[in-house]
């Protein structure tokens, strides 16, 4: 363990895993005061002081200032749409403007729409919540619903992304602010995807985190974002499947209680298209649980049967299951390549 000082006007970047005690003084990550704090693997937080810290693990370097740019401080109100490449801050951006809000007395909501990094759920799922407290870390909400569009980019499945936003957006109301986060796709079709998005959300704001080539407010990115390989990128994913698929037990799926994207029809079929997979390589395909409209659970494919798929689930108390195209080794819950 190391006790630093993190003097006034400075910040501490700090890599997890850690975890973080203040032993005096004030501090805050991304706007929201904080006392302890643990840090996940693959995460980066500034502390900002002056303040006496208690660290146990992780990577540290002070820097001067605070590493939120000025340009940051907004004054927004309504559907806030945040978009930038990958490691460009988004979930930084998002995490600020929450706190601000919240400070400032306002109802916020928090909409993930970032399926390969959520912070609300699984890699796979759209998500949103409501932020009653500051909060240093977006992964540290719990969701208040989900919808699974069951992978991990939206390419090959805009049309579904677009039906999902849609579903989550009916739901979510009763609110003065609703920060929006978009996926790191800001090319060719990822773009246009970007452009319906606009289209069926109506933004009161968008935030570009640098130039995309969309009609937004740029804003420079976060000059101390770290930028992950795409190893760190699946270590990430990794970290969010075991932390969702938890205290798993067999259930019993009937077939005629699975829906889209994918299903059972004597072959693999996602959203219409067949894939050559045996039973048995459907093993590991990661699914979401519901009850009514609610996400309840999620679960994985153990084995095909007459009746019906057996899996491994959070829950027995369900009444339909959605399947898409992640799979994981049920063993060590990472994520397998797979090419379809």
């Amino acid at each position: 363990m190391l006790v630093v000082e993190v003097p006034r006007g400075h910040s501490l970047l700090l890599d997890g895993p850690a975890k973080v005690s203040v032993l005096s003084g004030e501090c805050s990550v991304f706007g929201a005061k904080i006392k302890e704090l643990e840090v996940p693997e693959n995460k980066r937080v500034a502390l900002k002081g002056a303040c006496k810290l208690l660290i146990e693990g992780g990577i540290l370097s002070l820097v001067q200032g605070s590493t939120i740019p000025e340009d940051w401080n907004l004054s927004v109100k309504g559907k806030v749409l945040i978009l930038g490449e990958m490691d460009s801050g988004k979930s930084v951006l998002c995490t600020f403007l929450i706190n601000r809000q919240i400070y400032d007395g306002k109802r916020v909501m928090f909409l993930d729409l970032d399926c390969g990094q959520s912070d609300l759920g699984p890699p796979g799922t759209l998500a949103y919540a409501r932020v009653k407290n500051p909060v240093p870390i977006l992964q540290n909400l719990t969701y208040d619903n989900f919808f699974f569009f069951g992978a991990t980019s939206p390419t090959g499945w805009e049309d579904w992304f677009v039906t999902g936003t849609a579903k989550l957006l009916k739901e979510i109301e009763d609110y003065d602010t609703l920060i929006i986060n978009t996926s790191g796709w800001t090319s060719g079709r990822g773009i246009q995807l970007l452009e319906s998005l606009i289209e069926l959300i109506e933004p009161d704001h968008v935030l570009s985190l640098g130039d995309v080539g969309i009609r937004a407010t740029v804003l420079p990115p976060s000059p101390h974002a770290r930028t992950r390989k795409r190893a760190e990128r699946l270590s990430v994913r990794n970290y969010l499947y075991r932390r969702y698929l938890k205290d798993l037990k067999e259930i019993s799926i009937p077939y005629e209680r699975i829906k889209l994207p994918c299903v059972w029809l004597e072959e693999w079929r996602c959203l219409g298209k067949s894939y050559n997979l045996t039973p048995e390589g459907l093993e590991g395909f990661l699914g979401a649980l519901f009850k009514g409209n609610r996400g309840v659970g999620f679960c994985l494919i153990k084995k095909l049967e007459e009746e019906g798929i057996r899996a491994l689930g959070t829950t027995e108390d369900f009444e339909y299951a959605r399947f898409g195209k992640i799979k994981l080794n049920p063993e060590t819950l990472e994520e397998e390549l797979l090419l379809i």
